[in-house]
């Protein structure tokens, strides 16, 4: 059903639209008491002379409309200036006259110095009797300041009261005593809220439409482009920012359940390796107890049971072998009985033939032989002692004398000789051992270096151990200088410059400043026992920020730390040497050091300090690796120094105890008294000669008994061998029958210590391992045997045991990660192994499939549903920008905008870069519907969606987010003329135009915003219909003037303009004038009603 059929129409203009009926307004500026301003229906004209106060009536009703009102805008905008102060609606309650004096301390006279109230009532009539009144009442106490200004704002279905607050009021304003003194006015002392009841008293949805009235009221005109204008005060926000913020706010619950798949992902990551791990813990865990079963139970009893087979064999064989023995023995015995006789029968037949004397001749030359190798014994000795005293002489009466004067001197000389080959080998002995002493320092310095990281003494780490332990500072975070410097391989010949520069700073302690005081009152308080020194990093430095080209530093590297930062910072700036290679570079700089180390502190000083040269040294370095090696180089060259001198000293030391043993001789020689005869054994020769002579002549006279002779030598040696041969079987049998009786014994002993009983697991177990050795009857052997077989044990157990912790630990570390990350019930301990096995099958077969389906639906469906929405809406917010402005056309056709012209507002679509790669990267992001996806795809496009949701919501891709969300940026607003021969002009700006040109095109563009915001074009009809201008058309002419208002009634606005009476006059387009006078005596301003003789009636069509 149509407005038409609905609403009574008669004579009234737009019945249902709310328009202003009145103004009332009470102590305001110069409008002192309480005035009321009709307004004509059909519009209203405010004027009257300049300054009179037609503006102060437009800032009361802005009051009313506007949270924070600007006082006074439209003249300052005209004017171009602010001629005068600042207007608020302190000064207008107060009634500012101006300033009392002309001195220092004069104050601003007032109409109402002294408590007062004011108020501004805007009363709405929708021509069916329904009444809509907005009022805003304020009050100061007597010497009140803007700080104590009340103010409530007021909605009621009446015009303000003004004689019940007049008369009713008792002190201030309350809520509570206003709305008893105003019944069924709703009362509320936020602008906000009030702003939100009239608006939907009035039937305005939009915020905008009021600020459209604001700028049409103060006549700030566009401000800028048509585009701009409607992006910034007309367009409504787009939902996109809405449903965009909703999807995010959505995907944050996609996001979790991401996180809970990633989470079981994870889980099952870490957990992989449980299984195989577990296994492998248990197979060790049994091996290892079988291991331990054959080593402690298996092994002794299977050792028992072989040494008890070995025994029982061994006795057999003795007893074999004893019996045997016994037999060769009795044969034995026989032979020699029957060879003793065989040599008795020869000796009684040699000694009846003659054989006495030669035998009495043998003995006296066995006798002689004798006393030969006696004597010869002594002589040998006595040589052997002048060789080892180096004399050489012949053996003979005169030789011996000789020797011995030869000893005397000797003495003397070797005593002086070995004087001198003692501190030689003193000597010797000294630098080796001094070199093996320098070799264990060296080799302690070394391990010292290795048990630590840093390049810092000992004794300097230690003195930082107590000063961290007494304040509670990590060591990590109170550094050595030198820990956090360096040098590059292609820099390494500078170490010696660079530690002879910056020793100083590289030992001293890097302090945090707020660790400085606890760290300056442990120094003050202790004995350090050696020099500490600390730097405080907190304190800013001074000096160059930037390095030269050829500075210290650029040699160097920093740790890359805030720390490292800082050393930088101060190498830079206090240790700006230069480096040099050549030295005598050094004197083109103020400062510099040279390759080999010579620093030039200044223009007159330079030095070198080669205290401190070797590698052990050094100090600079992140770790001491290349000291270590240099140490290590070190260490080498002094072992083979070592080995050199070591060499030497024992070829002193053998040179030493040659000279001793020379002249122990030499002093034996001298002491050696006894005579030739006692020494020599010439003698002995002599009688050995003789007797062989006399023993050659009796057998030579007596040649038949040789050969009986050798016959009962050959008895005797048979005797002897046959004899011997019985003494070696009797020997062997006591042995046998010995050994057979400890082996019996070995054997009873066995048996009675019964082997227990193996399983058969066991005993195949040893059986194999004992097979490599073969037969085991030797006890040695079997205990051989046994002791590898032991060690063959012992050694798979230590590897079990490894195997085993090694599993155990990384079972334990991969449950005790588990437990950090994500928590758990089954504690950390290999225990639990089996438990977190059950957790690892249960996510691979439950857990993670089901948070994959949960997280494909969702994202499927809910994610996919929402972000879809998203792109279809920004083409939809967009092409609804076209269809709800494209229309307004149909009014401004209807309007002559200049000589049979008129208007063409046109909507383009002006798509950003970044708002089109937005697009298509969200829809690339999206699942693709009706198509099979692999989680790889699946994951790729959540990662792509994230990245896009992350973006938006950061607060620092603000920008970004508006222009690819907020579609008024998507389209361009411009504005054509087209005139009746069909030209036309494009892009039309007010700020290229006249002033009074730019006054009518804002007219029509603000009517068209009205519209579009109103909803007049779009639903045909507005509740609301009151536009109120200051300042109305003054730069207009006549024909400007009427175009534009035209324009804004064909919309269907009621008019409310304020204009000097000396510019254009607008009475004629309007149904009522109204005139402001002003008294310049008593400053006072009133109104007057004036009629309107020639005014002409406008035509409101309803849409």
């Amino acid at each position: 059903m149509s407005i038409e059929t609905t609403l009574p129409m008669g004579d009234l203009i737009n019945p249902g639209q709310n328009r202003l009926s009145s103004v009332q307004i009470v102590n305001w500026g110069t409008f002192d008491g309480a005035h009321t301003i009709k307004v004509d229906r059909a519009g209203t004209l405010l004027t009257g002379d300049s300054g009179v106060g037609k503006s102060t009536v437009f800032d009361a009703m802005l009051l009313v409309m506007d949270a924070r009102p600007r006082m006074n805008e439209a003249a300052q905008n005209n004017n171009g200036t602010n001629a005068e102060e600042k207007r608020t609606a302190f000064s207008y309650m107060r009634g500012r006259l101006g300033t009392q004096g002309a001195d220092d301390g004069a104050g601003t006279a007032y109409q109402r110095p002294g408590a007062t109230w004011s108020a501004v009532c805007l009363t709405f009539d929708n021509g069916l009797g329904q009444i809509t009144s907005l009022s805003v009442v304020m009050d100061l106490p007597a010497s009140g300041t803007e700080h104590n200004l009340g103010r409530f704002y007021l909605v009621h279905n009446k015009p303000l009261d003004l004689a019940a607050l007049q008369t009713g009021i008792r002190g201030r304003f309350t809520k509570g005593s206003l709305e008893a003194l105003l019944p069924g006015a709703a009362v509320f002392d936020s602008h906000k809220m009030f702003a939100e009841r009239y608006r939907a008293a009035l039937g305005v949805e939009d915020e905008k439409a009021f600020n459209l009235l604001r700028i049409l009221q103060t006549g700030k005109g566009l401000g800028g482009t048509v585009n701009d204008f409607f992006r910034t005060n007309v367009l409504d926000t787009p939902r996109t920012l809405t449903a965009a913020e909703e999807a995010v706010e959505d995907f944050s619950h996609l996001r979790s359940i991401r996180r809970q798949l990633e989470r079981a992902r994870q889980q099952r990551d870490h957990l992989a390796s449980v299984p195989e791990l577990h296994a492998r813990y248990r197979q060790a865990a049994d091996a290892l107890a079988h291991n331990r079963a054959l080593t402690t139970e298996g092994l002794p009893a299977y050792r028992q049971r072989l040494a008890l087979e070995g025994a029982t064999r061994t006795a057999e064989k003795l007893d074999a072998a004893a019996s045997a023995a016994r037999a060769k023995l009795s044969a034995a015995e026989t032979r020699r009985a029957t060879l003793k006789d065989q040599r008795d029968a020869l000796s009684a037949r040699y000694a009846a033939e003659g054989g006495g004397a030669i035998a009495t001749l043998e003995r006296e030359l066995a006798a002689a032989a004798a006393q030969l190798r006696s004597r010869e014994t002594v002589e040998t000795a006595f040589r052997h002692e002048l060789a080892a005293a180096g004399i050489d002489v012949d053996f003979s009466p005169a030789g011996l004398v000789t020797a011995r004067s030869r000893a005397t001197d000797l003495m003397k000389s070797l005593t002086a000789d070995l004087e001198a080959a003692k501190e030689r080998s003193s000597n010797a002995h000294g630098e080796a051992w001094s070199l093996k002493g320098q070799i264990a320092k060296l080799e302690n310095e070394i391990g010292s270096f290795r048990r630590r990281k840093s390049n810092i003494r000992q004794e300097s780490l230690d003195q930082r151990t107590r000063i961290c332990a007494a304040t509670g500072i990590r060591e990590a975070d109170m550094p050595f200088a030198a820990e956090l410097i360096d040098l590059p391989a292609e820099h390494a010949q500078w170490r010696p410059a660079a530690e002879r520069t910056l020793r100083s700073l590289a030992t001293a302690l890097l302090v945090p400043g707020e660790h400085m005081a606890a760290v300056t009152r442990f120094l003050s308080e202790n004995d350090m026992q050696g020099y500490v020194r600390c730097i405080d990093v907190s304190v800013p430095l001074d000096g160059p920020a930037e390095p030269g080209p050829d500075d210290l530093i650029t040699k160097l590297l920093t740790h890359d730390s805030a720390m490292g930062d800082w050393v930088r910072r101060k190498i830079t700036a206090h240790y700006d040497f230069v480096c040099v290679e050549d030295p005598a570079g050094l004197a083109g700089v103020a400062k510099g050091v040279s390759l080999g180390g010579a620093v030039k502190r200044n223009r007159s000083t330079t030095e070198k300090d080669d205290r401190h040269t070797k590698a052990s040294d050094n100090v600079l370095g992140f770790d001491n690796k290349d000291t270590v090696a240099a140490l290590g180089n070190e260490l080498l060259a002094l072992r083979t120094v070592f080995e050199e001198a070591d060499t030497v000293s024992k070829q002193h030391a053998a040179e030493q105890d040659e000279i001793v043993r020379r002249l122990a001789a030499v002093r034996r020689v001298a002491e050696d008294e006894r005579s030739w005869e006692e020494l020599s054994a010439d003698e002995a020769r002599a009688a050995v000669e003789q007797a062989t002579d006399r023993l050659d002549a009796a057998r030579d006279a007596n040649a038949d008994l040789e050969q009986i002779r050798f016959e009962l030598d050959t008895a005797e040696l048979d005797l002897t061998a046959a004899t011997e041969k019985v003494g070696g079987l009797k020997g062997e049998a006591a042995r046998l029958d010995a050994d057979l009786a400890a082996a019996v014994e070995r054997r009873s002993a066995l048996s009675a210590k019964a082997p227990e009983a193996l399983s058969e697991g066991l005993r195949t177990a040893l059986a194999e391992l004992f097979d490599p050795f073969g037969d085991l009857t030797d006890a040695a052997r079997l205990k051989e045997a046994a002791g590898e077989v032991e060690r063959a044990l012992i050694t798979e157990q230590a590897r079990l045991e490894k195997t085993l912790l090694e599993t155990r630990a990384k079972l334990e570390r991969t449950f005790e990660t588990f437990s950090d990350k994500w928590g758990s019930d089954f504690g950390t301990s290999v225990e639990a192994a089996g438990a977190y096995e059950d957790r690892f099958e249960g996510i691979i077969t439950e857990g993670l499939p089901q948070r994959e389906a949960e997280f494909s639906e969702y994202f499927n469906n809910r994610t996919y549903e929402r972000f879809s929405d998203l792109l279809q809406l920004l083409d939809e917010e967009r092409r609804s920008i076209s269809s709800r402005l494209l229309p307004l056309n149909s009014v401004l056709r209807r309007v002559e905008y200049h000589a049979g012209s008129h208007l063409e507002i046109e909507v383009a679509t002006t798509i950003p870069d970044a708002a089109y790669k937005f697009r298509t990267e969200l829809k690339n992001a999206l699942p693709m519907m009706g198509s099979r996806q692999d989680k790889a795809d699946m994951d790729a496009r959540y990662a792509a969606l994230e990245a896009l949701v992350d973006r938006l919501k950061d607060p620092e891709e603000k920008r970004w987010r508006a222009e690819v969300l907020d579609v008024r940026s998507h389209v361009t607003i411009t504005c054509t003329h087209r005139l009746a021969n069909g030209h036309t002009y494009t892009n039309l700006q007010a700020s290229l135009m006249s002033g009074g040109e730019g006054q009518r095109f804002t007219a029509f563009i603000m009517a068209s915003a009205l519209a579009y915001q109103l909803g007049i074009v779009s639903q045909g009809f507005s509740t609301y219909g009151t536009v109120m201008m200051d300042e109305a058309f003054v730069k207009s002419s006549l024909s400007f003037a009427e175009a534009s208002i035209n324009a804004l009634h064909e919309f269907g606005f009621q008019l409310l303009l304020a204009a000097p009476e000396d510019k254009v006059d607008l009475s004629r387009f309007l149904g009522s004038v109204t005139e402001i006078l002003r008294d310049d005596v008593t400053n006072r301003s009133g109104v007057l009603e004036r009629g309107l003789g020639n005014s002409r009636s406008v035509d409101i069509l309803l849409r």
